[in-house]
């Protein structure tokens, strides 16, 4: 990883698992972004990753794609305030909470 990774405790992704999330450089920066992934071999919709601390959204879409050996894994992104973020993450956890 070429940037800090791990989770956002106490949520819930759509894999079963708690939210990813990278970190980016700025602790100041005051949006998130919310990638899409896919599965590169069935192009179907995967997973969500947080992006925190990033300064632009292709910062942080060029920051997730150093991170994956396939561009395909990308399906696309959110720009989110970090005022919205806490509901986004909650209608994240509740996607996962369907699937069951």
């Amino acid at each position: 990883m070429t940037h800090p990774y791990g989770f956002i405790r106490n949520t819930g992704g759509v894999d079963g698992d708690e939210v990813d999330v990278f970190l980016g450089p700025n602790e100041s920066a005051d949006k998130a972004y919310v990638v899409h992934t896919r599965n590169p071999q069935t192009m179907d919709y995967d997973e969500d990753k947080v992006m925190l601390g990033f300064d632009s959204c292709g910062e942080a879409v060029g920051a997730f794609l150093d991170n994956y050996s396939n561009k395909h894994f990308f399906q696309s992104v959110e720009t989110v305030f970090f005022e919205d973020l806490k509901k986004k993450i909650k209608d994240i956890s509740r996607t996962q909470d369907q699937s069951l």
